[in-house]
């Protein structure tokens, strides 16, 4: 789920995952991994990567509605 929202976040915002990474601090690998759901996510960077994306974490952590009309 927190990768998954990381994804969309990103692509809404029309960043690619090179340039986040950049902003975030965070390598691309490593952003690739977190964005599949094959990486433990610290609290670092979901603090480092909601500052990037400037939304809270509490943003990313939370499992999105999809039955909304």
């Amino acid at each position: 789920m927190f990768g998954r929202n990381v994804r969309d976040i990103r692509s809404e915002q029309q960043l690619s995952i090179t340039t986040l990474a950049r902003i975030s601090g965070i390598c691309r690998p490593l952003l690739m991994k977190i964005e599949k759901g094959e990486s433990d996510v610290r609290l670092s960077y979901v603090e480092r990567l909601g500052a990037a994306l400037c939304v809270s974490p509490l943003e990313l952590l939370t499992p999105k509605n999809t039955n909304m009309p």
